[in-house]
């Protein structure tokens, strides 16, 4: 009877110890959500807050299209394709397949074509950073995550 008793505790000891995360588990939560650009997403923040006071319509630049948004839902992740749902200033939208490879970039975790997403954790802060060309060189922008999710109709 103690035996089994000792058999039992070392069983529920051995269940209860939390497996470590694999690394692709670590990466979809680093990655899941809506992530918008960190400048883009200021100034919208002091454009609207200047609309309110003035009563006047919000004015967006719409002549140079760039990417402000990602929607990566990790759920949609097949092999080792993220696709994402990507929003520009100009209002529309399309979706770019990025591959889960680490890039030239420190942190760089998903490519396409030419451009790379990293990621950089400080403190409880994470930010995505988006390399993409510009006139022939490189350049990067800060994303931050704005929602877990995006909501879904269904």
């Amino acid at each position: 009877m103690r035996s089994k008793i000792i058999t039992l505790l070392a069983i529920s000891a051995f269940l209860s110890c939390k497996q470590p995360e694999s690394p692709e588990v670590k990466i979809k939560q680093i990655i899941q959500g809506v992530w918008d650009d960190k400048i883009e997403f200021e100034k919208i923040q002091t454009e609207l807050e200047r609309a309110a006071k003035t009563n006047t319509p919000v004015k967006r630049d719409t002549s140079n299209p760039r990417i402000i948004t990602l929607d990566i839902e990790t759920d949609r992740i097949f092999s080792d394709i993220v696709p994402i749902d990507v929003g520009l200033s100009n209002g529309d939208g399309t979706g770019i397949n990025f591959i889960l490879h680490s890039g030239k970039y420190p942190n760089s975790i998903l490519t396409a074509k030419n451009l790379e997403i990293a990621y950089k954790i400080k403190g409880i802060d994470t930010t995505l950073i988006l390399y993409r060309p510009d006139n022939g060189k490189m350049v990067s922008r800060e994303f931050v995550r704005t929602m877990r999710a995006f909501p879904r109709l269904e």
